[in-house]
């Protein structure tokens, strides 16, 4: 009979140890889902910022071209027709249609680009392609051509400002992340510190003391804390594709490993919050270290001359590798 409580006990302990475990599987199980959620939306935000990028390069080449086919026809003689001015102006309204599409796409991203947009000069193109239209359907092309190279030299005009504004807004944006991922770093670090002095605290703390519920309250703004830095890196990752999965997984692990901390301390099982304690420092440092990289990376991007538009592969542009090496990945 004794043996058989024994074992009846032994069973309990077992099953207990079971569902403990099993809940410890689940809650790992949903960290790995809101990482995966995670990599998934920065994947369709930086896919969509890419498109806008090369949407906006397209509209700009195109308006190149016209102008350069609108400059052409102006110096040509019997070939300077209005069925040809026509063609022209057709063009023109599809760069049009494209540029307001770019405009309603751009609106759609959570940090827009800095695209230029001149309506008075769309409108002044217009007016010139309306106009040379008119004077050679009177067989006047000698009035339509100061219209045609006028035309032309807007189209021109245009295409060099989204050009300019595209390059100036990358090196302007990239001065921001390295801005923002210097005050990300600051704050990961005073989180790390504070993390291991809480650690220490409970580490050499007697059970009973009345600095226990205060060190338990300090663990949980660290926590609050640590959501600051989570909340910016996220928004950088929107928006940056060298914030990679390995900074994802990371995090994903300091939130776990705090939250288990506080989980284990509240039920005053003080070794087991120690080590989870001592796991989110961990991660926490490789973190810092990944960002260190990532912000060595950036900076030097920035101090090579001539670098406006970052090169694939470098600083924080829409490059096609990563999107394409982040869709392989999930």
């Amino acid at each position: 009979e004794k043996n058989q409580k024994l074992m009846e006990e032994l069973k309990n302990l077992n099953d207990k140890l079971n569902s403990e475990d099993l809940f410890d599987k689940m809650e790992k199980f949903k960290q790995i889902s809101k990482n995966q959620s995670r990599n998934l939306e920065q994947l369709v935000e930086l896919t969509k910022r890419f498109y806008v990028s090369k949407k906006a390069e397209q509209v700009a080449e195109k308006l190149n071209k016209l102008a350069e086919k609108q400059e052409q026809l102006s110096n040509k003689d019997k070939e300077n027709t209005q069925d040809k001015q026509e063609d022209i102006n057709k063009d023109f309204d599809k760069i049009q249609e494209d540029l307001k599409n770019l405009k309603e796409e751009n609106k759609t991203l959570k940090a827009p680009l800095d695209i230029p947009n001149d309506a008075s000069k769309e409108k002044e193109v217009k007016n010139d392609l309306q106009k040379a239209s008119e004077e050679l359907s009177k067989k006047n092309s000698a009035s339509a051509k100061p219209k045609q190279k006028s035309a032309a030299k807007k189209m021109k005009s245009m295409a060099e400002q989204m050009d300019a504004g595209m390059e100036g807004g990358e090196q302007e944006q990239m001065e921001e992340d390295v801005a923002m991922l210097r005050q990300i770093l600051d704050n990961l670090l005073a989180y790390s510190l504070s993390q291991e002095d809480v650690m220490k605290q409970f580490r050499t703390m007697k059970l009973g003391s009345s600095a226990y519920t205060k060190n338990i309250k300090i663990q949980q703004n660290l926590k609050q804390q640590f959501r600051y830095v989570d909340d910016s890196l996220f928004a950088l990752s929107l928006r940056n594709p060298k914030v990679a999965e390995d900074v994802t997984k990371e995090i994903g692990n300091v939130q776990y490993n705090i939250d288990k901390a506080i989980e284990s301390l509240s039920d005053v099982q003080v070794p087991k919050g120690v080590s989870h304690q001592q796991y989110a420092v961990s991660s926490a440092n490789k973190l810092a270290d990944f960002l260190s990289d990532l912000l060595n990376n950036m900076q030097m991007s920035m101090s090579k001359p001539g670098s406006g538009k970052p090169k694939p592969g470098d600083g924080q542009g829409m490059q096609l590798p990563d999107i394409i090496q982040k869709q392989k990945g999930l």
